[in-house]
């Protein structure tokens, strides 16, 4: 072996070496298991608990809260919109007065794709809201 592959070789394995050492603390351990697009119960459960739907979206997904569709030359156009249990409720401002008791699940739903399921007016996005059956 020259001089140049064993100075590459070595160069490879402390590249190797670097990349696999670094830890992860407890925060980024707990964003790289969840799927960004749901809040699960479960993570629900591990984090609450939370007082409001706005609350619990604002702890764990902030971004949610954010229009994130076309604007026009007129500035913002729309919100993001809620749905829950097939329901439309409003905008996030909605959230503020919904509670968390009883929830499931949250989604977010892209701006394509909520215009496409939902109609126009979710041309922002949107956050759908599961909660368990009342028996």
């Amino acid at each position: 072996m020259g001089p140049t592959r064993t100075l590459l070789t070595v160069v490879a394995l402390l590249i190797v070496t670097g990349c696999s050492a670094g830890t992860m603390d407890g925060e980024t351990a707990f964003r790289t298991r969840t799927r960004t697009n749901l809040i699960t119960f479960g993570e629900i459960r591990e984090r609450g608990p939370f007082t409001s739907l706005y609350d619990l979206v604002e702890e764990l997904r902030p971004r949610w809260l954010r229009s994130q569709g076309p604007d026009t030359f007129l500035g913002p156009q729309g919100r993001v919109q809620a749905h829950m249990d097939g329901n439309p409720v409003g905008s996030v401002e909605a959230l503020r007065r919904l509670s968390a008791h009883g929830v499931t699940s949250v989604q977010w739903v892209s701006p394509i794709d909520a215009a496409a399921r939902f109609g126009v007016g979710n041309s922002h996005g949107a956050i759908i809201i599961s909660t368990a059956p009342i028996h």
